[in-house]
C-alpha cells in the first residue's frame, strides 16, 4: 500500500527508503530521519487527500485546522528529504492510484485536493524558512523559551507540535507551559477587543419605525 508513495518519495528526492526504524526520538543516523520522513510522507499524503476529499479544507479551527497541521509538518519533513515547496501535491497520484478503487471520492476530487495542497504549500512555504532560520538562531541556547516558541507560532505559523518535533529530534528542550500561558492571554485579547452588533431583521410592522419593504425591481 505504502510502496508507490515511497518510490514517488525516492524519485522526487533521490534518497533511499531502507526500512530503518529508530527505538529512540534523538541521535538518529542520517538514514533513521530519511526512513521517518518517507514513512511520515506517505501518511500524512493519504491523510490529507482523504480528508480534502471528504470535504475537509486547512483552516484556523477545529478539524481544518489539524489538516493545517499535517499540511505544515510535511513541508517540514520535506525540506529534511532536500525536497522544494511544491512536492507534496506530486504524492497525490500515488495516493489515488493506490486508494481510488476503495475510496472513488479521491479520483472524481483529485483536481480540487491538487489544488488545495498546492496552495497550503505555497503559503507555508514562504515563511517555512525563515521560521528554521529563527529557530537555528534561538536553538544555540539550548532550549527554546516560551516567547521563541510563541513567535515561531504567531508570526511563522510552526504549530507547537511542529516545534516540539524539531526540538526533540535536536535533543532540546521547549517551554510548552509558558507557551499555553501565552496563547491564553492572546485569546483574552482578542474576546477584549471584539466589538459586537446586534442585528434585527425588521419585518414591516414588527419593530417600531421600521419601513416599509424596498421593492425588487430585478438585478
Amino acid at each position: 500500500v505504502f510502496a508507490p508513495i515511497f518510490a514517488r518519495i525516492a524519485e522526487l528526492s533521490g534518497k533511499t527508503y531502507a526500512r530503518t526504524v529508530p527505538t529512540r526520538r534523538s541521535g538518529l543516523t542520517e538514514q533513521e530521519h530519511t526512513d521517518v520522513a518517507f514513512r511520515v510522507l506517505a501518511d500524512h499524503a493519504r491523510c490529507v487527500s482523504c480528508a480534502i476529499s471528504d470535504g475537509i479544507l486547512p483552516g484556523n479551527e477545529g478539524r481544518n485546522y489539524v489538516i493545517r497541521r499535517i499540511l505544515r509538518r510535511a513541508a517540514l519533513y520535506g525540506r529534511n528529504l532536500g525536497l522544494a515547496p511544491g512536492f507534496f501535491e506530486k504524492l497525490v497520484d500515488p495516493v489515488v492510484a493506490t486508494l481510488g478503487e476503495v475510496f472513488p471520492d479521491l479520483k472524481r476530487q483529485e483536481s480540487t485536493i491538487r489544488r488545495v495542497i498546492k496552495s497550503e504549500e505555497e503559503s507555508f512555504g514562504r515563511t517555512l524558512e525563515r521560521g528554521m532560520r529563527r529557530f537555528d538562531e534561538a536553538a544555540s541556547a539550548g532550549a527554546l523559551s516560551s516567547p521563541v516558541v510563541f513567535e515561531l507560532y504567531d508570526t511563522y505559523g510552526f504549530p507547537l507540535d511542529l516545534t516540539q518535533v524539531i526540538a526533540t529530534e535536536r535533543g532540546i528542550s521547549v517551554d510548552a507551559t509558558g507557551f499555553e500561558a501565552l496563547m491564553g492571554q492572546q485569546r483574552e485579547r482578542g474576546r477584549s477587543a471584539q466589538k459586537k452588533e446586534v442585528i434585527v431583521a425588521a419585518t414591516e410592522g414588527s419593530v417600531p419605525g421600521a419601513q416599509a419593504p424596498t421593492p425588487f425591481t430585478g438585478y
